[in-house]
């Protein structure tokens, strides 16, 4: 085929239309579960004002959920994989504006929206089937998270960062997560699921590790 300026233009809106189309289905199924207007009305119930802004309350909840799912690992990629343009920096003020409530509002939504749809496909003889494994995750080093969370220690000395350790009860069968609890780091995962016990159903079947063993 012969280059031209033509040709090399409408490759370039070919490319951009189904980059576009890959978006839009690959958020389809979380626009479904999570609509604006939910999120919206979340931020009302808890009287969150906020500015007309570009970076609207929606649009932050929506970038995390594509950084998420994104092969790269920072914020401004996924925003860049979204075909938009803007400044890391941006993002994050962004995503610190929003209150942790809020957040945690919308996940017990998701959460009971999840489970009013699948929970049909997750009993084993009647029973509920929980899932319960922990991990740690490391943070910014910064004095307010060290003393909260502290730091990890061996042979080599502490850890570069400070880090939690959680411990996540799951439906087993769609891996959707329905409680999670974060301790310091020298914290016991038996421990720390012993305060997710209370928030379980009577009648659960709770499948774990023992001792969550390590490999």
């Amino acid at each position: 085929m012969k280059t031209s300026k033509h040709n090399i233009n409408k490759f370039q809106r070919t490319f951009t239309e189904k980059k576009q189309e890959l978006i839009n289905n690959h958020l389809k199924a979380l626009h479904f579960l999570v609509n604006p207007e939910i999120i919206y009305n979340i931020c009302k119930d808890e009287v969150y004002l906020f500015r007309k802004r570009i970076i609207t309350p929606c649009i932050t909840v929506f970038h995390m959920l594509l950084a998420a799912f994104s092969p790269e690992t920072s914020f401004q990629s996924a925003w860049h994989f979204a075909g938009e343009s803007c400044q890391s920096a941006s993002l994050s003020k962004a995503r610190k504006r929003l209150p942790l409530i809020i957040w945690e509002k919308l996940h017990k939504y998701v959460i009971k929206k999840t489970q009013e749809e699948i929970e049909v496909y997750e009993r084993w003889r009647g029973l509920r089937i929980i899932g319960i494994d922990g991990t740690c995750v490391s943070m910014e080093d910064a004095p307010d998270l060290e003393k909260a969370f502290g730091r990890s220690g061996s042979k080599h000395g502490q850890s570069k960062f400070p880090i939690a350790r959680i411990v996540f009860a799951f439906l087993l069968n769609g891996l959707i997560c329905i409680h999670h609890e974060i301790a310091p780091y020298n914290s016991a995962e038996t421990s720390i699921f012993s305060n997710i016990l209370g928030k379980l159903k009577k009648g659960d079947l709770i499948i774990a590790d023992r001792a969550y063993a390590g490999a």
